[in-house]
């Protein structure tokens, strides 16, 4: 055991050594006969620098301490920042949308990726030049279209209410990648409103001004070149005055939204012959064109077929229309053939009697694509899909 006199005083917890915690500095100023009185007269340099350890421990230790706070908040700063700068750069303004799952659509957020031409870069058709071509909606494989197709004209988007409900028989998300795809090609579409079976509710239109509207609504959901109207309506279903006030309504409309917008309107074959439309025995189910639409649409699209069940019969009728049919559909047309297309049919869409013949559509393709005349319709190009589209490649050939 050794003896607490020999005991260096340093390592002697002595009184001035306290474990509850007493401050370091009572070293630094206590009274010289103090350490007198421990029995030590003079305490070793180095044991002196060694009683300032705890002291320089505990100051390291908190500037470590204080230094990592500072770090990490500056971190967390930055890092905070970069959230922000990066949240920010990423935000897209969307364009309200104007589709509608109440009205039966379905929605889509497919993108489309261009590979071609747009509005802007595709040249300019010349009357003469187009070849438009209905597509049921229902059918697919809308990237098989023929090249040199100018338009696709979209059937159907019905009428209910007086209003156009924006949905074809087929999903949104489908309508609108063709309308991207087919853009990509420089082939402009366009979607029809009406159809024979949507006559009822095409005659109860009273409001013209709801119904373009609507018409508007369709162009931007599925962001189409141009609307086609094909109101139907014979005998007492139609009326001039209405479907006048309709066309020039939306024309006015679809020109506001974009002056590129396009208006067509479908006509039947007899109408603009007046020695048929105006005769009683045809009332019940025919009308006459009304050339009060002239001025609001880019053209019309005449309807020659569906005249006669009788084969012989109809191929009569389409032998001589150049010489008689078109040449009063041309007084109706103020002799601006430009403002119609021909149109024939093709395949189940010749649903009265036959179309024309090969001979016969090569005489009208000749007679159409003269310099200011307004070109080719078929309805409907989809009908042929399965044959690779014959009829419509031969008039494309032709052109």
């Amino acid at each position: 055991m050794y003896n607490q006199q020999q005991q260096p005083q340093y390592e002697h917890p002595g009184p001035y050594v306290h474990s509850t915690g007493a401050d370091e500095s009572y070293y630094m100023h206590a009274a010289s006969d103090d350490f007198e009185r421990s029995g030590s007269h003079k305490i070793p340099r180095a044991t002196r620098v060694k009683r300032f350890y705890p002291l320089i421990a505990l100051l390291v230790l908190g500037a470590i301490i204080t230094a990592i706070a500072v770090t990490v908040h500056a971190s967390n700063d930055k890092d905070g920042s970069s959230t922000n700068d990066s949240t920010s750069s990423n935000v897209v303004t969307k364009a309200p949308s104007t589709s509608s799952s109440a009205a039966g659509g379905s929605s889509s957020s497919s993108t489309i990726t261009q590979t071609g031409g747009s509005k802007s870069t595709c040249p300019e058709i010349a009357p003469s030049g187009r070849t438009v071509v209905f597509w049921q909606s229902e059918v697919n494989g809308c990237e098989k279209v023929p090249v040199g197709v100018t338009h696709v004209v979209w059937g159907f988007a019905l009428v209910a209410d007086g209003s156009v409900v924006p949905t074809f028989q087929n999903s949104d998300a489908y309508v609108k990648s063709c309308v991207q795809s087919l853009r990509s090609k420089c082939i402009s579409s366009m979607g029809s409103i009406g159809g024979s079976t949507n006559n009822k509710n095409l005659s109860a239109v009273t409001d013209a001004t709801a119904f373009a509207a609507s018409a508007v609504a369709l162009v931007q959901k599925f962001d189409f070149d141009g609307i086609d109207v094909d109101d139907e309506t014979v005998g007492a279903e139609f009326d001039a005055d209405r479907v006048v006030a309709m066309m020039k309504t939306t024309s006015v409309a679809l020109r506001q939204y974009d002056a590129k917008m396009l208006l067509t309107y479908d006509a039947y074959f007899f109408e603009g012959e007046p020695s048929f439309c105006e005769s009683p025995e045809h009332a019940s189910y025919t009308r006459c064109f009304p050339t009060g639409v002239l001025p609001h649409v880019d053209w019309i699209n005449i309807m020659a077929y569906n005249v006669n069940q009788d084969e012989a019969a109809a191929a009569q009728v389409y032998e001589s229309a150049l010489n008689t049919t078109f040449a009063s559909w041309a007084t109706q047309l103020g002799n601006d053939f430009s403002k119609a297309t021909l149109g024939i049919c093709v395949a189940k869409s010749c649903a009265y009697g036959p179309g024309p013949s090969t001979a016969v559509v090569a005489q009208w393709d000749a007679f159409a694509r003269q310099d200011g005349h307004g070109g080719m319709m078929v309805y409907a190009a989809s009908g042929e899909i399965d044959d690779d589209f014959p009829v419509t490649r031969s008039i494309l050939d032709a052109a």
